[in-house]
């Protein structure tokens, strides 16, 4: 007698959907708790101090220059309100941020999933796919969440705009299947929410509206594509009225380092996402099912985005490969929930132990750059803010380019110049020009003219970053008074009453090198 296939079972898929997430928050609390930050992290928290301090009238958070900045957005205006109300750090407000952010992603993830079907019993494995279905060295970039970069980037307004992308998507199913017209509404919202707070998760936004329109509208084609449109329409003329930052010549006037920076994005993609090309053929089979199959045209939708950034240079368009995988992950995840309830119950058993081990394998092979978890590494951020005790907010600073990452969230201080791309500031080329010949074999009236222009106040030296002969470095230390020392971080004041009145020296015990950071970490905006 032949065995029943098992039953649908919405607990079960529930206490695994749990399971998962609880490993991913477990393992983001980790990063939280042991202050495992990185790059973007900096600059976020950054905007995050400055709000808190000054919420309706934020000044610039990296940079002494009258400008506003582009990654101040509701997500990290809230953040700042919160911190302020509660007395938290800026890295704590955001850490904690993260934990809340994954959250919220999976609990919208969940939602949109629900909608399709198969959806409830595909949750848990679409979001074990999206962790650890990846290749090789996959991308470091903000808005992708693979294992190796979910820790870093859960604080990010990319991963919040994620779970507000994913909402979405569900309430277009709402305002479609059920005659909602409110959902339109939010609608609305999300896209503003979205098109100011991480504007390449909105690009991504839009084409899913559209796919999952074509996809899904089944009655009053018409009426509910005027509604949906208008309710683009009105998000994106909500997102214009934003008061911190031009959000239209957000995309006009996008940094040139944008698109040659995004590059990657085309380079080692094979290796790099292979597993999601082995799933490929499931998306066939789905179109068999279908020719309006929703993830089908959603995937279709992102790569002819993702060819037309390729063809044109606009490789800024390439941040849709991030989704292009996750939505092949989910359509993977479907087809192995199918393929669990029609086993018969003494071997359903067997999908979701392979897909375990499956994925638990591809993480061995990956090998993906997680810090110590057993063996904790402390991290050095704490020290360089005993370093940085004496500068006080709005005074600049001038150090390497890696180490001045985390002056202005630590100290409400300002740099001279910003790793990565800053709108908004003519002369950015130039400033980083001047800052990295600073600490190279500059003359000493090249080094004063640098610290003139720029109103510099404190110099950071770290010889972790930064490669000096003794001579050079005697020089430059001789510009000011040494006022903190570690064993490789170094703080002048260039004050003159510091000549006449030396300031007590603080000295720290331990290595004062900085973590490195994954590399092409980025946050870029625009679309």
């Amino acid at each position: 007698m032949a065995t029943a296939a098992p039953a649908a079972s919405p607990a079960r898929d529930r206490v695994r959907l749990l399971a998962v997430a609880l490993g991913a928050l477990a393992l983001c609390a980790v990063y939280a708790w042991r202050g495992y930050f990185s790059s973007d992290f900096w600059e976020h928290a950054a905007i995050v101090r400055e709000l808190s301090a000054r919420p309706f009238s934020p000044k610039h958070p990296l940079l002494s220059v009258d400008a506003p900045h582009a990654y101040v957005s509701p997500y990290a205006l809230a953040i700042g309100l919160a911190a302020r109300a509660t007395g938290a750090s800026a890295t704590s407000a955001l850490a904690a941020a993260g934990l809340v952010n994954i959250v919220l992603l999976v609990l919208a993830l969940r939602r949109f999933l629900m909608r399709l079907p198969r959806g409830e019993a595909a949750a848990p494995y679409a979001l074990l796919f999206i962790v650890f279905l990846w290749g090789k060295d996959a991308w470091m970039w903000s808005g992708f969440l693979h294992i190796g970069m979910l820790g870093y980037t859960a604080p990010y307004p990319s991963t919040f705009a994620a779970a507000a992308m994913f909402l979405c998507f569900s309430l277009l199913f709402d305002a479609l299947d059920r005659a909602q017209p409110l959902a339109f509404g939010g609608i609305a919202v999300l896209v503003a929410l979205c098109v100011i707070t991480h504007p390449p998760t909105a690009l991504v936004l839009f084409a899913g509206l559209a796919a999952l329109f074509l996809a899904w509208v089944k009655e009053r084609f018409f009426t509910n594509g005027v509604f949906l449109l208008g309710a683009v329409v009105a998000g994106v003329a909500g997102a214009l009225t934003w008061p911190y930052f031009p959000v239209l010549k957000l995309f006009a006037a996008q940094p040139p380092e944008f698109h040659s920076w995004s590059a990657v994005f085309y380079q080692g993609v094979p290796a790099q996402v292979w597993p999601a090309l082995v799933a490929l053929p499931v998306l066939l089979w789905r179109l068999r099912e279908s020719r309006r199959d929703p993830l089908v045209l959603l995937v279709a939708f992102l790569a002819l985005i993702y060819a037309v950034g390729g063809i044109t240079g606009k490789y800024g368009l390439g941040r849709a490969i991030a989704y292009i995988v996750v939505f092949i992950q989910i359509a993977l995840a479907a087809a192995v929930a199918t393929l669990e309830a029609r086993l018969p119950a003494r071997r359903a058993w067997l999908v979701p132990a392979c897909s375990v081990t499956l994925m638990l394998a591809l993480f061995a092979y990956n090998r993906p750059p997680l810090p110590r978890i057993l063996r904790h590494e402390r991290p050095v951020w704490p020290d360089v803010g005993k370093i940085l005790a004496p500068v006080h907010p709005g005074e600049v600073v001038l150090a390497d380019s890696r180490t001045s990452y985390m002056v202005p969230a630590l100290t409400g201080g300002r740099v001279v110049a910003w790793r990565h791309p800053v709108y908004w500031v003519p002369d950015h080329a130039e400033r980083r020009q001047a800052q990295d010949r600073f600490f190279a074999a500059a003359t000493d009236d090249e080094r004063r003219a640098v610290i003139t222009r720029y109103h510099v106040r404190w110099i950071l030296l770290n010889r972790g970053e930064v490669s000096l002969s003794p001579e050079e470095e005697a020089r430059l230390l001789a510009l000011g008074c040494v006022v903190a020392e570690g064993q490789s971080l170094v703080l002048l004041d260039l004050a003159a009453v510091c000549a006449a009145q030396p300031r007590r020296l603080t000295r720290l015990n331990g290595a004062a090198d900085l973590q490195p950071r994954p590399q092409g970490h980025q946050d870029g905006r625009g679309a």
